[in-house]
């Protein structure tokens, strides 16, 4: 049950205002929440100076071949694609069924079934995309999934966020949270893990993500050792029409894992690089994916 708390202290007023704003704003036409979307990360690209330079940085070491003008336009596409992002988060959240399945279109779930048959549970790999939140409701209309999860620091929008998810994910799972792992894999329930971010070096090694040395767990490979669990990749996409999104689910890695920690890295980082130039504009460069540096190397940012 919400804390009063959170409804009568001022300082979370916003948040209720706008989480209001945006319940309205998901009962619009599709097309006209893309188009207010791209409007309002045109508007803040010259605002988030923070976001904008850590953006620019991280095109700049993956796509080097690219003139600046190029590297601009992209530059303006992500933040247009960050903005559609808050819609997808709501579209994800609040959207009635019959509307949101006209906007998808799935392929692959043979191979998640196949997997499942095993008995053994499936590892779900996708990267951090805009379309991040829709790829969990999407899935949870096929199999009940676990999510892998980090608490918000917001306890109004954490308690929204759990709540909401509550729907359409069968358990949230720490990160870290090993054994919550292994029950789900033992109660074949797959687990959709995102492994593409900087944690730092305590699980890490330095592995090339577009050819820079990123701080990568080792923990996909790992897992999936351990539980004897297959990885699926799973890719979801804003349609270039407009018309709505394509998911797709890829067959198991074959080969996977390995007894080279370094070797099954940098497989899951070229799976994920693969996915993004397929649309670079749709993944989520604002973050310091190469935060962490090898010993003495400066900061990239």
């Amino acid at each position: 049950m919400i804390k009063l708390s959170f409804i009568f202290n001022p300082k979370y007023w916003p948040i209720w205002l706008g989480a209001g704003a945006l319940w309205l704003a998901v009962q619009l036409p599709y097309r006209w929440q893309l188009f207010i979307g791209r409007a309002l990360g045109r508007i803040a690209l010259p605002f988030s100076s923070h976001r904008r330079r850590i953006a620019q940085i991280n095109l700049k070491l993956c796509f080097p071949k690219l003139s600046d003008q190029e590297l601009n336009k992209l530059l303006t596409q992500c933040f247009e694609s960050a903005g559609i992002a808050i819609f997808e988060t709501v579209i994800a959240w609040w959207m009635p069924e019959r509307r949101f399945n006209k906007l998808i279109s799935i392929e692959g779930l043979n191979y998640l079934n196949e997997t499942l048959a095993k008995k053994h549970g499936a590892l779900i790999l996708l990267g951090h995309f805009t379309t991040l939140e829709l790829a969990g409701r999407i899935l949870a209309a096929h199999t009940r999934y676990s999510g892998v999860y980090r608490k918000h620091k917001n306890p109004v929008f954490e308690w929204m966020m759990s709540t909401i998810r509550e729907k359409y994910i069968h358990q949230a799972i720490g990160r870290e949270d090993v054994r919550q792992f292994m029950h789900a894999f033992k109660e074949n329930i797959p687990i959709l893990y995102a492994p593409d971010q900087d944690y730092g070096r305590k699980h890490s090694i330095f592995v090339p993500f577009f050819g820079i040395p990123a701080a990568t767990v080792t923990s996909t490979a790992r897992i999936a050792k351990i539980a004897k669990t297959s990885v699926l990749p799973y890719i979801v996409y804003r349609r270039d029409d407009g018309l709505g999104y394509i998911a797709k689910i890829y067959p198991p890695l074959e080969n996977y894992p390995t007894d080279d920690p370094y070797q099954d890295a940098l497989r899951i980082n070229q799976l994920i690089e693969q996915a993004i130039l397929k649309n670079p504009a749709q993944y989520l460069w604002q973050h310091r994916r190469f935060k962490t540096r090898p010993e003495g190397e400066a900061s990239l940012y």
